[in-house]
């Protein structure tokens, strides 16, 4: 029998429970805030948040069963003002690139007339397959699947707190000069993923005050546990929802292929 060290990491706030279980060590799982959406108590970020232009909605009746007909989906709603922004953000030098942003997941929001039940509101209807989080051998923590899970199945989205690249640029340096050890110092980026590809540090165009960033080290989802892989079995899509922005897209993993029982994301 696995070794259950906590029936539920989310403590119910998931809708279905995300058991732990450590069958290497006596070491306990980490404790986070958890949390099932993202958020920010920076104030400046916060107030952006909050006040970001909300989308148009589609005025489907039938949950959208046709996409083809579907204005979230087609973007009819969007091109002029998306584009626009679209052209500021842009890369410029990578086709690939820039085209990802007008392959995302558009999904339906708040304005729209379908319901919840709406296959284009996947990311909205929380947790729909069973995952445990779990000790590995020789990678710390991970997640596995405990039921099989279709190609192309949402899982999970990520969930942190937002702040931009230039602040924790300065968290760094004020520990940087505080002497706090380099490995200290590198877990402040070990949860870190950038929500724009767009808006990378690659990109010399855009100052580090407009990359956004989630950060799960201390508040997060059981999606901070997913391991990096040479071959992964999850894609991270960028989700616009709510919003225009293209520096804010919600980060949402779905299975690359078919996985099965047991199987580590």
């Amino acid at each position: 029998m696995p070794n259950i060290i906590c029936e539920d990491y989310s403590d119910g706030l998931e809708n279905i429970s995300i058991p732990v279980v450590n069958d290497i060590d006596d070491e306990d799982l980490p404790k986070v805030d958890y949390r099932t959406s993202r958020f920010s108590d920076i104030p400046n970020i916060r107030i952006l948040l909050e006040n970001l232009p909300s989308c148009p909605g589609c005025s489907c009746e039938d949950d959208c069963q046709k996409p083809e007909l579907c204005k979230c989906q087609t973007l009819e709603l969007w091109p002029d003002e998306f584009k626009k922004s679209f052209l500021n953000f842009r890369d410029g030098k990578n086709k690939e690139k820039d085209e990802k942003y007008f392959n995302s997941v558009y999904a339906c929001n708040k304005s729209c007339k379908c319901s919840m039940k709406c296959s284009n509101r996947t990311i909205q209807q929380g947790l729909k397959f069973r995952l445990q989080i779990f000790k590995t051998g020789n990678s710390g923590w991970g997640v596995r699947t405990l039921t099989d899970l279709p190609k192309g199945s949402f899982i999970t989205n990520y969930v942190g707190r937002i702040m931009t690249a230039e602040y924790l640029k300065n968290i760094i340096n004020i520990l940087a000069a505080l002497k706090y050890s380099p490995e200290y110092i590198a877990q402040q980026n070990r949860y870190v993923l950038y929500l724009s590809e767009i808006s990378s540090t690659k990109n010399k165009n855009i100052p580090p005050a407009h990359i956004f960033i989630c950060d799960a080290m201390r508040s997060g989802n059981v999606a901070r546990f997913f391991n990096h892989s040479c071959n992964p079995n999850l894609v991270a899509e960028n989700v616009f929802m709510d919003h225009m922005d293209l520096r804010l897209p919600e980060l949402a993993f779905f299975a690359k292929r078919d996985i099965q029982v047991g199987e580590v994301g």
